[in-house]
């Protein structure tokens, strides 16, 4: 694992998504080095996940990422420890609450419609008009600072 500074990786999340990742592939993207991850495998298994699933508008991607870089982080419990593998659920709710918390919900279309955007199922053109309108990177970068601030943790208790 390379080490980064942990306030970079927002930016560094952010960066990612007005290049033109989706919102999913931008947050896990920003950890690929820190994991020593190829960057296309990062891309490609991320790829889904934008949108909301996809363009579904479920949860949104930035979650799923974060969910995903905690895995990486944490989730190399034995798979019948259930005492660990409570404490990792609960890492995880923990950090969707933070989430939650500041943004009143972790499904796209909601988070999009707070505000005033009409989501669309298929990706539209990134251009300045659209990351203008677009509040994701604000997602991204919360996301980011989630998974930095648990990246702290050396271990599950």
């Amino acid at each position: 694992m390379n080490l980064v500074k942990t306030d970079d990786y927002p930016e560094k999340a952010a960066s990612f998504f007005y290049a033109g990742y989706n919102c999913a592939q931008a947050t896990a993207l920003a950890f690929a080095e820190f994991f020593d991850l190829k960057t296309t495998d990062v891309q490609k298994a991320m790829a889904g996940f934008g949108g909301g699933f996809s363009g579904r508008r479920e949860t949104c991607g930035a979650i799923s990422a974060m969910v995903y870089i905690l895995g990486l982080a944490h989730g190399d419990y034995d798979p019948n420890d259930n005492d660990k593998k409570t404490v990792f659920y609960e890492l995880v709710r923990s950090a969707i609450e933070d989430f939650e918390k500041e943004f009143g919900t972790t499904i796209c279309k909601n988070l999009l419609e707070e505000y005033d955007i009409n989501p669309q199922k298929n990706p539209q053109v990134r251009d300045e008009a659209y990351y203008r309108s677009r509040p994701c990177a604000l997602f991204i970068k919360k996301a980011a600072r989630l998974i930095a601030k648990n990246l702290q943790r050396k271990e599950l208790a």
